[in-house]
This record gives structure tokens, C-alpha cells and sequence, in this order.
């Protein structure tokens, strides 16, 4: 019953402050699709009244990430001279079933990264 009441997210937006979520590696594994589906959907005894639209959550792991650590304007979007870590696929992932998404290639600011299985 607890458990239900963590992540108030729906309240939190609607409520006017902003959002930022995170992959957290190590603390989870590290796969923001994983995280965006656990907003979206609120499975696993999570309230369902608190579930975000996918959009809401997309703007949470960008533009909300950069604001939590104030880096707007160098970071959040894919923006010229602003550092970006993005996944190139070969598909629409927002029009793709969770599990099916399989990341061809992830970039970094850094350049390219392996690619990651889990």
C-alpha cells in the first residue's frame, strides 16, 4: 500500500513543479526506456493516477534534466553546440512495443558508445 504512494508524479506536474528523471545507473540498470515505461504506465502497484503522458515524460529525462542541473542552453536538446546523448534507430521507438526496443548504436558527448545489452 506504501509502495503505491512513491513517485507522485502526476501530482508533482500538476502541482507546476517541473520534472527530471534519470537512468540512476547503478542504482537501477540504467536504460531510460525502462524508467519512461514506468511513468507512463505505473505498473508494478504503482497508482495509475499518477502515470504521465509519454510526452511528459520524454520532456522529463531531456529539457527536465538539463533544468535540475542547470545546464539549459548546453544541454537538454539536440541543439547545435549543445552536449547530447541520443540512440540512433532504425525504427520509431515511441511507435514500438517496450519490448522490442533494441538500441542499434547510443552516442555521447564523447562519441560513440558500445552497445549495451540487458
Amino acid at each position: 500500500e506504501r509502495a503505491a504512494r512513491l513517485k507522485r508524479t502526476r501530482a508533482v506536474l500538476d502541482a507546476g513543479v517541473p520534472l527530471s528523471f534519470s537512468s540512476d545507473l547503478p542504482i537501477v540498470n540504467g536504460a531510460p526506456w525502462d524508467g519512461i515505461e514506468m511513468a507512463v504506465t505505473r505498473a508494478g502497484g504503482f497508482d495509475p493516477d499518477e502515470r504521465v503522458s509519454l510526452s511528459e515524460a520524454l520532456e522529463a529525462y531531456t529539457t527536465g534534466g538539463a533544468t535540475a542541473n542547470l545546464d539549459v542552453g548546453s544541454a537538454g536538446a539536440l541543439s547545435s553546440g549543445q552536449w547530447a546523448d541520443y540512440q540512433v534507430y532504425e525504427f520509431d521507438p515511441l511507435a514500438t512495443s517496450e519490448s522490442s526496443r533494441r538500441v542499434p548504436q547510443s552516442m555521447q558527448s564523447a562519441g560513440s558508445v558500445p552497445e549495451r545489452r540487458h
